[in-house]
């Protein structure tokens, strides 16, 4: 395993144990990042841990698991599942928390620069899916569209 790869395993684990320090200790000062699923997105060590605790605050047991990392150097590509439960502030605005767990795949593409400190996320997940979980939408329509022989999502292996 790179080191970069055991960089990201690690920060995964800090953000399980709430340790938002050990999550940004191997990150460069001017770290950057983008949700591409929201469309936000910020530079600072600060900025990234405000972030990953905007989603804590709307699931108190979110958890990262079924950690994969691939690894070309200087790119580390990590797809994960999250799972928590909708207990906290509303999950987007005027969609109040519900008591329901959700969970998802996720992709994140972390950067590095020639001394091994990270420098840039960028994270791409599946919306549509916590919604429907969560009960603040359906996707019959487009299952129909879809249709019912494709297997169900197996986003999450349910803990």
């Amino acid at each position: 395993m790179s080191n970069n790869k055991e960089k990201i395993l690690s920060l995964w684990r800090a953000f399980n144990e709430r340790d938002w320090q050990a999550m940004i200790s191997d990150m460069a000062d001017d770290f950057g990042f983008y949700d591409n699923t929201l469309g936000v997105g910020g530079i600072g060590k600060q900025a990234f841990v405000e972030y990953e605790k905007a989603f804590v605050a709307k699931m108190s047991d979110l958890n990262i698991f079924e950690i994969d990392c691939v690894d070309s150097g200087n790119v580390v590509m990590c797809i994960a599942s999250s799972q928590g439960t909708s207990d906290g502030e509303d999950f987007l605005p005027g969609l109040p928390a519900n008591g329901k767990r959700s969970g998802i795949r996720f992709c994140t593409v972390w950067r590095f620069d020639t001394e091994g400190r990270i420098t840039g996320c960028e994270g791409f997940y599946d919306l549509l899916t916590y919604l429907v979980e969560l009960g603040h939408t359906t996707i019959a329509p487009a299952q129909k569209v879809l249709k019912p022989e494709i297997p169900p999502h197996i986003a999450a292996h349910y803990v």
